[in-house]
């Protein structure tokens, strides 16, 4: 890895040759610490910013912090204008790395930049109330003010947190979860996330990144009526689906809700479990429309208040995951946690050691064979880009232009193994890199030109011809 004297030197080189990395270069996306979705433990990173100056070709280089697999500087797209640029690195593997480009013109680096820490791995939102949410003192319903951070620097989350639903998301500012650390864009202080977060890195070697989206004494009709009014508490989780699960990806949305219900269904008007179901699987199907994706759900079970515990609204939650197709996992039993209100903050709030109690039984839930064979991860989206220092989302990547090489053997129509993550078109000089074999069976390629290191087949009537423009 490279040292920060030498990244130093680099840019002072760079600037006495002319090239005000500044004013010329940057890399704008992704975000230091941003960690995307793993799906088959591998994700597409997009990689976007500016350049004033033409560079002919733009190579990146991925070193390992943690885990992964490394990349040496690899030419990822060619002739770049001066403006706005986007590309994407397809197929890197679950791990923790630094991400360096440069910009080459005749032979010589012209601009460099990079990013300290981005991942693949895994990312979550939370939802439900507050001992999903959180809080800190002086709150009264809050009085303890122990809260653990991370051990491991792969934790993270965006440090803040809001009550204004009418608001657009700031730009993603990633950090490490600290105890005090807000989880955006309604967590309150770490609760038992960053402890979570600790237990993801250290059994499945990944880093992870939380939002939370959860809003204090909701009950879960609340949740269901604001669906349809784009009102609080649904507004802060559909704002996240929309901004923070489009930009990074999603494993899962782990939801903690019931302390509020108890009164629905044992004293008040009593509710049946078909109405409770109900109304979840409206909240759940609405995250999935506003998402685009059929996210997946972990579901507690949840209902104490003070001395008070109901057996109704945990068998509902508990048969809930049962639904056919409803792509729900069943969550961690909290109750026992420090039961009764002598041990609760308020008769309801965990509090000290029960962080790591909640963490546990979190962490039991999700490492089980059930929830990491079958959940449904949702990769970032290809559409990405930035205007005015914030992500926008555009029209998708354009087809790969420029140099299109392979990084293994295989199909020649298998866009895998192709730099741009797209199968090769007349736009593309190509490039079949050294010890790579590609089939051509059954089809007709056109291209701009070939450079051929590797072995090129021809099968079944299988033809290439160069396109001269």
């Amino acid at each position: 890895m490279r040292t920060a004297f030498t990244i130093a030197l680099l840019k002072l080189l760079l600037a006495l040759n002319g090239a005000d990395l500044y004013a010329q270069f940057a890399i704008t996306m992704p975000v230091d610490r941003s960690v995307f979705q793993r799906v088959n433990n591998k994700a597409t990173i997009q990689i976007g910013g500016f350049t004033d100056v033409f560079i002919e070709q733009l190579q990146i280089k991925l070193e390992v912090i943690n885990g992964g697999i490394s990349i040496d500087w690899t030419t990822i797209n060619t002739n770049i204008l001066p403006g706005d640029f986007r590309c994407q690195i397809p197929d890197i593997e679950a791990g923790w790395y630094q991400v360096e480009t440069r910009g080459l013109s005749n032979g010589s680096i012209v601009a460099f930049d990079e990013v300290g820490k981005v991942g693949v791995g895994e990312v979550f939102i939370i939802a439900g109330q507050s001992n999903a949410q959180g809080g800190r003192p002086p709150h009264p319903e809050f009085s303890t003010n122990v809260f653990y951070g991370a051990d491991d620097d792969r934790v993270n989350c965006i440090n803040y947190s809001t009550n204004n639903p009418a608001i657009n998301y700031p730009f993603p500012s990633i950090s490490k979860v600290q105890p005090e650390t807000d989880v955006a864009p309604k967590g309150e202080a770490s609760w038992c996330w960053a402890l979570l977060g600790d237990k993801i890195v250290e059994e499945w070697n990944v880093p992870v990144l939380f939002f939370n989206a959860a809003v204090g004494a909701t009950t879960m009709s609340t949740w269901s009526q604001s669906v349809n009014s784009n009102s609080e508490p649904y507004i802060y989780l559909k704002k996240s689906l929309e901004y923070y699960a489009k930009i990074f990806g999603v494993r899962a949305i782990l939801w903690h809700q019931g302390e509020s219900d108890i009164f629905n269904f044992d004293v008040n008007m009593p509710q049946s479990c078909n109405d409770y179901q109900s109304n979840l699987t409206t909240i759940i199907n609405r995250s999935r429309s506003d998402l685009g994706a059929n996210v997946s759900w972990v579901i507690s079970k949840v209902s104490r208040l003070a001395d008070w515990t109901s057996s109704g609204l945990i068998q509902c939650q508990e048969s809930f995951p049962t639904i056919p197709d409803i792509n729900a996992f069943a969550g961690p039993y909290t109750d026992f946690i420090q039961p009764g209100s002598a041990y609760r903050d308020g008769g309801v709030h965990f509090r000290g050691t029960g962080f790591i109690e909640l963490a546990d039984v979190w962490f039991n839930s999700i490492n089980q064979p059930n929830f990491i064979n079958n959940s449904t991860p949702v990769a970032a989206t290809n559409n990405l880009k930035v205007v005015n220092n914030e992500y926008v989302f555009g029209n998708s990547l354009a087809p790969c232009a420029g140099l299109n090489q392979t990084i293994a053997s295989g199909n020649w129509n298998d866009p895998s193994i192709w730099s741009c993550g797209a199968v090769p078109t007349s736009l593309n000089e190509i490039v079949i890199n050294t010890e790579h074999t590609i089939l051509i069976s059954e089809a007709t390629v056109f291209i701009k030109n070939l450079v051929l290191n590797g072995s090129l087949i021809f099968e079944n009537g299988g033809n290439l011809f160069q396109v001269d423009y």
